[in-house]
């Protein structure tokens, strides 16, 4: 039974959020991790949809501007780092909701391959 609950964590921390606690029986916290981890990550996604297709606009522009040579590279380099800037904090709330959901996986891990004492509970 211990492997089973350390094999839970384990996809947990590799696949998706919540897939350790559908393993184990918890069904609706599966759920709770995973619609919230869903839902970062489509936010995620949608602005990083949002700056691509403004950095498109603009490079579109130079390209115009410069006779289709390439845009300067320093210029595509901050263009890269702008998409980790904005978007710091949806970043921070995707990896929070999964330590969260090993973190809670993890006292389940600890105490369910052992007997418990009925007098100490």
């Amino acid at each position: 039974m211990e492997s089973h609950t350390k094999r839970a964590i384990l996809y947990t921390a590799l696949v998706c959020p919540g897939l350790g606690q559908w393993l184990v029986g918890r069904k609706k916290r599966a759920v709770f991790f995973a619609a919230w981890a869903l839902c970062f990550v489509g936010i995620f996604g949608y602005r990083l949809f949002r700056m691509i297709v403004s950095f498109y606009h603009e490079l579109n522009q130079a390209l115009l501007e410069t006779g289709g040579l390439l845009p300067d590279p320093d210029r595509l380099q901050q263009m890269h780092a702008q998409i980790y800037i904005q978007n710091w904090w949806v970043l921070l709330a995707i990896l929070v909701v999964w330590a969260w959901a090993i973190a809670d996986l993890y006292p389940r891990g600890r105490w369910r391959g052992r007997q418990r004492d009925p007098m100490t509970g």
